[in-house]
């Protein structure tokens, strides 16, 4: 069984009873899984990560369904919240890499124009050591004669 298939069995238990001893209602949910405790704890863990359901005991063996939770059951269920939080997911890293693209734009047409800037300064500068070094080579030269 597919782990996100699961996670929806146990999230339309809870919807179904709006309660549930985890430990209790993994025996029917799970048959022939030689772990299903651990599993059916990591699938309730899951489902609190994401909200969708609550401990209501220190024990954290009795689970209770959130508002969030019934809003997703009744939208199509833990399959639907993970379609519609990928394509969350995805707009939010195609804006972030669109913003980077224009961050990374607009940083390689400040660096050419500050290429294009200093390329003169330092053209006419090294014309200037190279005059100087002329004019200090004739003037040796003109003095050892």
């Amino acid at each position: 069984m597919v782990r996100e298939e699961a996670i929806s069995k146990v999230l339309e238990r809870v919807y179904k009873t709006e309660k549930i001893s985890l430990y209790d209602t993994c025996f029917d949910l799970f048959e022939g899984s030689g772990q299903h405790l651990a599993e059916s704890k990591a699938y309730a863990d899951e489902l609190i990560d994401e909200k969708l359901a609550k401990y209501i005991d220190e024990k954290k063996t009795l689970l209770e369904i959130t508002n969030y939770g019934k809003f997703w059951m009744l939208k199509g269920g833990y399959i639907e919240y993970l379609k519609q939080c990928e394509k969350k997911f995805k707009n939010r890293e195609s804006s972030k890499e669109d913003d980077l693209e224009d961050a990374l734009i607009e940083a390689r047409l400040k660096f050419t124009q500050y290429r294009i800037k200093t390329f003169w300064i330092t053209f006419v500068l090294s014309i200037l050591g190279f005059l100087f070094s002329l004019v200090s080579l004739c003037i040796v030269y003109l003095r050892l004669k």
